[in-house]
């Protein structure tokens, strides 16, 4: 395990057996906590930050499960939930990119009966046949490109946009087979399978879970024009729409400090965002920026010494005292 990976874990384990994850050690349960997964896998962890295998998770919903209150986002509302008084620590469940492993490890889910949220990157799950599938491979590849990583001047950027947003279909696979080969720092989700639309569709039926958006192409959203930005939530509502889903949840792809700003969590409230995701580590309480509200990575692996301390809040002392 990577030496971080080995210092969040023994941080949370340290806190929690020695008293100091404040909330859990006051015993005061007027917070949650919201935890992030990615994928699942009955094979080799190839991304311990990212993978969770199906027999670890089991063990991490059944202690969930036994120790501490899901939250389900079906009916949640936060003035509510501040005016109880919770015998135990509350917690909410979301995961991200809408992975098709999803799929196979819902009964585990069900066994426990656990909600959660499903944040989609809706183009990447569209038929790559469609405008906005095809547009929005095109835009995940294009920040795949090392260079594209950096600082480009925002001329490039928009432009880049218009002739994306003008071209014929047949135009954008040619763009698209020749953007592809330029791809030297390809981000995970685009060796994933993601859940299809019909898919996605019948899991929002689905009495415990919950379907909301996570942008078109997942891109750093404070790197693109507003045109594109205006793109990447107005398009991900209108889809989401189609899929019967929860337009006041939304997940920030990437989600660190600087993917945040003021322009994109004013676009969010016009399109009825009420509840934010970052991946800051922050608990929720009633005085929290609910468009920017924290999520702890969830790892691959299980000890109920880290569930105590991530319950009580460990997480949040962990990114204060690097600065995240």
């Amino acid at each position: 395990m990577k030496i971080n990976l080995l210092a969040r874990k023994y941080f949370s384990i340290t806190l929690n057996l020695l008293n100091l994850a404040p909330p859990f050690w006051l015993k005061d349960f007027r917070y949650f906590v919201v935890v992030d997964y990615h994928y699942f896998t009955d094979n080799k962890i190839s991304d311990p930050t990212l993978e969770v295998d199906r027999l670890i998770l089991d063990k991490q919903l059944e202690f969930i499960s036994n120790n501490m209150n899901p939250i389900n986002p079906k009916s949640f509302d936060h003035k509510v939930f501040f005016r109880s008084k919770p015998i135990k620590p509350s917690i909410l469940i979301t995961i991200d990119d809408a992975d098709f492993s999803i799929k196979r490890n819902l009964d585990i889910f069900e066994k426990y009966n656990i909600p959660l949220i499903i944040f989609v990157p809706f183009g990447l799950c569209l038929a790559p046949s469609t405008y906005d599938g095809l547009r929005s491979r095109i835009f995940r590849s294009f920040f795949e490109i090392k260079e594209n990583q950096q600082e480009v001047e925002g001329d490039i950027k928009f432009d880049f946009f218009e002739k994306i947003m003008s071209s014929s279909l047949e135009e954008l696979e040619e763009i698209y087979i020749e953007i592809k080969s330029k791809r030297n720092n390809k981000d995970i989700i685009s060796s994933r399978t993601l859940l299809n639309f019909d898919e996605l569709e019948e899991l929002s039926h689905h009495p415990l879970i919950t379907i909301s958006s996570h942008s078109m192409s997942h891109p750093v959203l404070t790197k693109i024009p507003q045109k594109w930005l205006a793109w990447e939530i107005t398009s991900s509502m209108e889809y989401l729409k189609k899929v019967n889903g929860d337009k006041k949840y939304f997940a920030y792809p990437y989600g660190y400090k600087g993917s945040i700003n003021g322009e994109v969590k004013e676009l969010l409230r016009k399109n009825g965002v009420k509840y934010a995701f970052s991946t800051r580590s922050k608990t929720v309480k009633m005085n929290s920026d609910f468009l920017e509200l924290g999520r702890v990575g969830m790892l691959g692996f299980f000890n109920k010494y880290y569930f105590r301390g991530l319950a009580g809040g460990a997480f949040e002392v962990f990114d204060t005292l690097l600065g995240r």
